[in-house]
């Protein structure tokens, strides 16, 4: 239970940390210098915590294990879903976003065309190979 707690402190303590000069003006804190892509960064704070919490709480041996399973690809299908559920996920958004777009507002843009055969090539490029249909 106090790795878990450990844990999930540093992972909030972390990222607010990296989000603060994103987010700093809500909190009075003006004139931070934020970079484009912090909120990516401080995404980070997940990882550097549990690398921490290993170190701490299991030492040496402990990041030796969680590095050698961090790698570990067995099942290559994890590998698979992991990588290519992000671009799955995005193209349902911009199926979603365009067709939402051409409905409400009654306007058809050249690059919803664009958009709408990126995502459906997102889609069968990612999902089929998954359920073996090539």
């Amino acid at each position: 239970m106090k790795q878990l707690l450990t844990f999930f402190a540093l992972a909030f303590l972390i990222s607010w940390i990296i989000w603060l000069p994103s987010y700093g003006h809500i909190f009075g804190l003006n004139n931070l210098p934020a970079l484009r892509s912090q909120h990516a960064i401080g995404a980070l704070g997940t990882l550097i915590a549990s690398f921490h919490t290993t170190c701490i709480f299991l030492k040496k041996d402990g990041i030796k294990n969680l590095i050698s399973k961090c790698f570990k690809t067995k099942p290559l299908v994890y590998l698979a879903i992991a990588l290519l559920s992000p671009l799955v996920f995005m193209a349902f958004a911009l199926i979603i976003w365009i067709q939402l777009e051409m409905a409400f507002l009654n306007v058809v843009h050249w690059l919803h065309k664009v958009y709408m055969f990126y995502a459906i090539t997102i889609l069968f490029v990612a999902l089929l190979p998954q359920v073996k249909f090539i």
